[in-house]
């Protein structure tokens, strides 16, 4: 009972700064996205929902850079809380081991590490296709979206558009020059106007471009011919500013299951990436969540260096530092690995064995040394 009711208490330690830090990361990494996905949609003339929509979608990945800093960093503070209220002298004058701390710490990084797996291996895919997939959708839908003042704008089916002003909110363009030509086809088309505004019928069909006080020019080179006309209104429809879908999930590594990843990519499509890009992919999601349990390994014993409530919190700052640089560390590993040009049981599993052993070896070290009972006189 006893044991019970210290696993309960320790869980509840590191779950209330867990909850906080995963909170204030996943506030600070989609705030920053924010502001991007507000502009580019604001350019886009797109619905306002889209980019709480695109947000939403890229919360699995957040959520897999948040979720381990955050673990780490909350057995750390949760530790490093219990010695500075001396609550681990307690524990220890009660015979009960500080090696015990690691079964509510395991606990919580079990279910948390298969958590993790769950999300990199699957959730992140679907989701970062659906993100992608949103975005390419408005882009496509909003023509005017690749279009700048003073550049040539290739539409394709051999249209060419430039104008000298574009009001996006409205769809209305200043001083618009197309030139049009099919493949094969002996004849020009070149329209000047001075205004247009891009209209929608329907959803089916390309839009129209309306172009207001203008002129046409027909150059027939087979006939030799050349024709004028003026117009006051002339209903011009854009070839191909509807694209084609964005494809099926699989395009590349990163939109791959962990089953897709080991078959070598979605049946029925040519992935963009290569073997190795695929292998490096399959190995960092697999590594980086097994990684949690290496770090709680590390998070006791560095909570626990410095004594006492005026001890200096060395191991923390200590336990950061060693944090990004592996992960930072595992990143590089993933790029020379994804080339080819080095082994992953050497960039990616090397580092990984390395924490591991030398988190088993600094536990040992660290919880072996009893912490002194202080005597009291009375």
């Amino acid at each position: 009972m006893a044991t019970s009711t210290l696993n309960s208490y320790i869980i509840r330690q590191i779950l209330g700064p867990f909850s906080l830090g995963l909170t204030i990361l996943l506030t600070v990494l989609s705030l920053e996205r924010l502001l991007r996905l507000i502009k580019a949609v604001n350019e886009q003339n797109a619905p306002g929902y889209t980019v709480f929509e695109c947000l939403f979608y890229l919360l699995p990945h957040y959520l897999g850079l948040a979720i381990p800093a955050s673990l780490f960093l909350a057995i750390l503070l949760a530790v490093r809380r219990l010695q500075e209220t001396s609550e681990l002298v307690i524990i220890q004058s009660t015979g009960i081991s500080l090696r015990a701390l690691y079964q509510p710490v395991a606990m919580i990084v079990i279910p948390v590490m298969l958590l993790s797996l769950l999300l990199t291996g699957y959730v992140q895919p679907h989701a970062r296709y659906a993100y992608r997939a949103t975005l390419y959708g408005v882009a496509v839908d909003n023509p005017l979206a690749s279009l700048r003042p003073g550049i040539f704008f290739e539409m394709g089916e051999g249209s060419v558009l430039r104008v000298d002003s574009i009001q996006k909110q409205d769809g209305i363009l200043e001083g618009v020059f197309i030139s049009h030509q099919k493949e094969n086809s002996p004849e020009q088309l070149i329209i000047g106007a001075q205004r247009a505004q891009l209209i929608y019928e329907n959803d089916t069909q390309a839009p129209i471009l309306r172009l207001e006080k203008g002129n046409i020019v027909r150059d027939n080179k087979k006939k030799n011919k050349i024709s004028e006309l003026n117009f006051e209104s002339y209903p011009f429809r854009l070839p191909s500013l509807i694209g084609e879908p964005y494809g099926r999930r699989g395009q590349d590594e990163r939109e791959m299951v962990f089953g897709e990843l080991i078959k070598g990519g979605v049946h029925g499509i040519i992935p963009d990436s290569t073997k190795a890009q695929m292998r490096a992919e399959l190995h960092v999601r697999i590594i980086q969540p097994l990684s949690l349990l290496f770090f709680a390994l590390w998070a006791v014993p560095l909570a626990l260096i410095g004594a006492g409530r005026t001890g200096k919190a060395y191991g923390i700052f200590f336990g950061a530092g060693l944090f990004v640089f592996y992960e930072k560390l595992i990143g590089l590993g993933e790029a020379y690995a994804a080339q080819g040009d080095l082994s992953i049981w050497f960039v990616l599993w090397g580092p990984f064995l390395i924490l591991g052993f030398s988190g088993c070896y600094f536990m040992h070290t660290q919880i072996s040394r009893k912490l002194k009972v202080p005597r009291v006189k009375l």
